[in-house]
């Protein structure tokens, strides 16, 4: 064999290698991600020939598959949509795109899990048509009806847990949108109700309450303060703050109010747990001042602040500035 021969080989030796390298990273280490890849058009249109698993709220539907006559084969559809929507998310090849639990939960619904390994030569075995898995969540119906109705047009969310077991019982947000008008494969109708939702200033597609961008926590937070109050032993709920009806941040000139322009009830002095029960700002900016921000902040962490979670749905975590001064601090009381 010739110089050039054996030089020839060794190249082509080395990119048979590379290739095959490559191609078993793609096919074996790298599919799982590949697959969850929302872009991954091919994972799209596969999941579409299969019927997707059911989504159920206690024993009621709230994500469905029913059957489609154009390429696709199936569909998805939405009974009460907009009060689903935060939770169910929707799933469409026109935008390529998938949200919710059709997206964190999407190997399990078009079966494609590696739990469902044996589900599925199963169902070839049998003879079967391939169908995804269902998925159960603990929303309880009942609950999740009422927070929507509840938040009707203003714009907010409530979220009902378990405190024992951590169960969300309700996830609702508002304003919401209709998945079923984004899981149409009409390409023309999607796409400008996609477009149009992306316009709107109130911003629907974000689910308020736990991603987008989030609302500040305004009174809730005293919780918090107070809770790192009594933490610190320095404080108890009969511990007395001045009760002015108008006060200077401090090292400033601007001057905050309780929420009625007066006292926080009678008395020149005002307790915490009446500080607390009125809520407050006056009392509550002074005891923040006292606790200072790095208390503060060590006890919102304690409560979910600067941390995501998932349930599967991916949470953007609340943030807990990492420095604040004294008038920011007293202004997070």
């Amino acid at each position: 064999m010739t110089k050039e021969l054996r030089r020839l080989s060794i190249v082509m030796l080395v990119m048979f290698l590379g290739l095959f390298g490559a191609t078993s990273f793609i096919q074996g280490i790298n599919a799982s991600e590949l697959q969850a890849n929302p872009y991954n058009k091919r994972a799209i249109y596969d999941s579409y020939e299969v019927q997707r698993g059911t989504i159920f709220a206690g024993s009621e539907v709230i994500a469905s598959s029913v059957r489609s006559d154009d390429v696709y084969s199936w569909m998805r559809s939405y009974p009460d949509a907009e009060m689903w929507a935060p939770i169910t998310g929707y799933i469409n090849p026109v935008l390529v795109s998938r949200t919710g639990l059709e997206q964190s939960m999407n190997a399990a619904l078009s079966g494609t899990g590696s739990s469902q390994f044996l589900a599925r030569i199963e169902r070839i075995v049998s003879g079967q048509p391939p169908r995804g898995s269902d998925v159960l969540t603990t929303i309880d119906p009942d609950v999740q009806r009422v927070a929507f109705e509840e938040l009707g047009d203003y714009q907010g969310a409530v979220i009902a847990m378990e405190p024992d077991t951590g169960r969300i019982l309700a996830m609702a947000t508002s304003p919401s949108y209709d998945t079923n008008l984004l899981a149409s494969h009409d390409s023309a109708s999607v796409t400008a109700e996609y477009d149009r939702l992306v316009a709107d200033p109130t911003k629907p597609l974000y689910n308020r309450a736990i991603g987008g961008d989030l609302d500040p926590p305004g009174s809730t937070f005293k919780l918090v303060v107070a809770s790192a109050a009594l933490a610190s032993g320095e404080f108890t709920p009969e511990s007395t703050f001045d009760n002015p009806a108008t006060w200077t941040l401090p090292g400033t000139s601007t001057d905050i109010h309780n929420f009625d322009r007066g006292t926080c009830g009678k008395g020149k002095t005002v307790t915490l747990a009446t500080a607390l029960r009125l809520s407050c700002n006056i009392p509550m900016a002074q005891l923040a001042v006292a606790l200072g921000d790095d208390a503060i902040r060590a006890e919102a962490e304690k409560f979910g602040f600067n941390a995501t979670f998932e349930m599967p749905l991916t949470s953007t975590p609340s943030v807990y500035p990492p420095v604040l001064n004294e008038p920011q601090t007293a202004l997070s009381g």
